[in-house]
């Protein structure tokens, strides 16, 4: 009995030996993963504030694609209404040159002007007549508001040509031979200078029509000459007051086209020749809103072209931005793909209680 007690004496010695330095071991162990632990707990709150960095680039990044998203959205409305004007410009330019067209095919057609004048004119341009017998009414431009008035006073002088000086004998001549041809012809350096009253301008007294005529300078002497005439004034009453200071070729017309003349003669009644007188002033401002309208043309393409490099730079650092922030969303993924192995590693190394493991204290005998 006393050997089998030994025996197990021993055994028992040899087991709690093997159970201390199992304890040892574990409690080693335990340490090491305490220490691993709070190594994974530090990287996982340093890799949990890198990734609320992250994120919060994320969101910067986000509100700026945003905010360049709704420039974009205003410069691009602003780019299709300039489009819309620039249309609306270049239809009313076409529309103009369309009319400035039918107006030069007129004028050079001589429509509306008599069959004796279109006569002469067409042959001084063929060569059968001298070079240079051109309508008054191509070099005069009468305001809008008197040109019923001048209109009236010229009668049938509104077709009239003028003559180089020079050529008048020629021109003459060839008229006598086409008696059936009425043309008013006027040389253009010899014609009289009128004297008459001078009558003063007033509310109502507009001017003598040469002073209310623009010219080419070389027919301003020619213009004054033909046209210091006639008075201008508004209306019938005015013209019958003025009527007994005429003397001489005087005459006073209205704005509605009476004309009152010096030997008590009235004519009334409107014709088409106010037409003809028009077309040189129409023409000069269809020129001038062309040109108005060529310069808004190119300012509205400036303004346009420079919104479009603005559109097309925006457009560019808005691209920037999201290739940007699809790099961060990756690294925000990898960042929270890190975070939950880190919190798996956690996981693994809780502490396992070991309470089972009581070895013995009391000494066998």
């Amino acid at each position: 009995d006393r050997v089998q007690t030994l025996a197990r004496l021993e055994e028992l010695k040899n087991r709690s030996e093997s159970l201390s330095k199992e304890k040892s071991k574990i409690e080693t162990a335990l340490t090491q993963l305490q220490m691993e632990k709070v190594e994974i707990k530090r990287k996982y709150e340093s890799q949990k504030e890198s990734a609320a960095k992250i994120e919060s680039q994320k969101q910067k990044l986000q509100e700026k694609i945003t905010e360049k998203s709704s420039l974009l959205e205003h410069l691009q409305q602003d780019e299709r209404k300039l489009e819309v004007e620039i249309s609306h410009q270049e239809t009313k330019q076409s529309k103009l040159l369309a009319q400035l067209d039918v107006l030069i095919q007129a004028e050079a057609a001589l429509s509306g002007y008599s069959e004796g004048s279109k006569n002469v004119v067409e042959d001084s341009r063929k060569g059968r007549l001298p070079a240079g017998i051109e309508p008054l009414s191509k070099h005069i431009i009468v305001d809008e508001e008197f040109e019923v008035a001048i209109s009236a006073a010229l009668g049938e002088l509104t077709d009239l040509l003028v003559v180089p000086s020079k050529e008048r004998d020629v021109v003459i001549e060839y008229l006598e031979s086409k008696a059936k041809n009425r043309v008013a012809l006027v040389p253009k350096d010899d014609v009289p200078r009128q004297t008459q009253n001078r009558i003063p301008k007033s509310d109502l007294v507009f001017g003598y029509a040469n002073e209310l005529i623009t010219v080419d300078k070389e027919y301003q002497e020619l213009v004054d000459n033909l046209f210091s005439d006639i008075l201008i004034v508004k209306d019938r009453k005015s013209a019958l007051g003025l009527q007994s200071q005429l003397d001489g070729t005087m005459r006073v017309v209205t704005l509605k086209g009476l004309v009152l003349q010096a030997n008590g003669v009235m004519i009334s009644g409107n014709n088409t020749s106010s037409r003809r007188i028009g077309r040189t002033r129409q023409k000069s401002e269809m020129e001038a809103d062309l040109k108005a309208l060529e310069k808004a043309i190119a300012i509205l393409i400036k303004q346009k072209d420079t919104l479009s490099l603005k559109i097309d730079d925006i457009q560019k650092r808005q691209h920037e931005l999201e290739t940007e922030l699809n790099h961060i969303q990756n690294e925000a993924n990898s960042k929270s793909q890190e975070l939950r192995t880190i919190n798996d590693g956690m996981n693994r190394v809780e502490p396992v209680s070991y309470t089972h493991l009581t070895l013995p204290t009391k000494r066998i005998v």
